[in-house]
């Protein structure tokens, strides 16, 4: 009886989709097409354009969506605007590059009923990204991989494809947008919060969509630095917890340890030769600590892909530790170079 109970309630749930979107002409229609192929059915459909220079309202208002217009202000305010003029019981947010699968949205809606119900839930990448480019190819698998891993009880949330139950939403004040003016953390933040007030968020694997993002070697840079190590920093200085999950796995923070202790043992063997050999060790053990990873990417991708990702993913814990001690200058604010506007992705 409860479960038809929980099968009735999801029935009724009025399911309001939001997608923020600046310049995002090239992957909007994709993302569109696909939210309107959803089981069950989205209700209504919201693009909240966020002062793009391109054909995105226009494209977003010819595909059926209804059309917000904002100055430019960022995703998180962008996320905020669709919520308070959504209709729905639900608010499903996804990225503009983001294509989701014909069964996510109700799997996302599940995941809110699963157990003692939930405020919130988010998906995954899925294992086959429509880019191609050795960058993206890691990128999109580093986060599919990071997610299918996760703990399903989780201490954050995405809104790449995630979805809240619109009284929790606007019960913890939305996104901050006064401190997230641009494509961050905003919603590991906003999944923090909702933890803190006692309420459950939950990671379903399940429910995935396409990455339509090309990254360079330049973007995964500035986001990495500016728009992910450096503001997680400073939230984990205000007192956030670390929790052992996602990227901040054991793992992980040990990875970005032996790969900036590998060249301090190579300097410091000009000193003392005998300390040359720290290097090969060190990262030997950081191929041990992400051996699963590595291995999982030449399952989805082949043996060359899962040997190309190495050097990236030394470079992404270098990046991250780079991150970490530029996060503990003692600065109110911090000038950043200017990231990928269209944001970066959470994990």
């Amino acid at each position: 009886m409860l479960c038809c109970l929980k099968h009735l309630n999801r029935f009724l749930m009025k399911i309001s989709a939001i997608v923020p979107a600046y310049n995002a002409a090239a992957t909007l229609p994709v993302c569109l097409e696909a939210l309107a192929s959803s089981t069950p059915a989205v209700d209504e459909i919201i693009v909240v354009d966020d002062g793009s220079a391109d054909e995105t309202p226009v494209l977003a208002e010819r595909l059926g969506a209804r059309v917000l217009r904002q100055k430019r202000a960022g995703p998180a305010a962008a996320r905020n605007a669709g919520a308070e003029a959504a209709g729905g019981d639900v608010l499903v947010f996804v990225d503009a590059d983001v294509a989701v699968h014909p069964s996510a949205v109700g799997l996302l809606v599940a995941a809110l009923e699963s157990g003692v119900g939930a405020a919130a839930s988010f998906g995954s990448y899925d294992t086959q990204p429509k880019v191609t480019g050795a960058v993206a190819m890691y990128r999109n698998l580093l986060h599919a991989y990071t997610h299918q891993t996760g703990n399903r009880e989780a201490s954050t949330f995405w809104a790449g494809l995630g979805a809240v139950r619109r009284e929790a939403f606007l019960g913890a004040g939305g996104f901050d947008a006064s401190k997230f003016e641009r494509a961050s953390i905003e919603d590991i933040e906003f999944g923090m919060r909702l933890r803190q007030a006692g309420r459950r968020v939950v990671l379903a694997p399940e429910a995935q969509g396409s990455h339509l993002k090309e990254w360079t070697l330049r973007s995964m840079v500035m986001t990495d630095l500016w728009c992910r190590a450096v503001p997680w920093t400073r939230l984990l200085r205000r007192g956030a917890r670390m929790p052992n999950d996602l990227n901040l796995r054991w793992s992980q923070r040990l990875s970005v340890a032996a790969v900036w202790l590998a060249p301090a043992g190579g300097l410091a063997s000009l000193a003392d030769g005998r300390m040359l050999v720290s290097v090969p060790l060190l990262l030997a053990f950081q191929l041990l600590l992400n051996f699963r990873f590595y291995s999982w990417v030449a399952h989805c991708a082949g043996l060359r892909r899962g040997l190309s990702v190495i050097p990236l993913h030394w470079l992404f814990h270098w990046i991250a530790g780079l991150g970490y001690l530029i996060g503990h200058i003692p600065t109110q604010s911090q000038a950043a170079p200017a990231a990928d506007p269209r944001g970066a992705e959470h994990t």
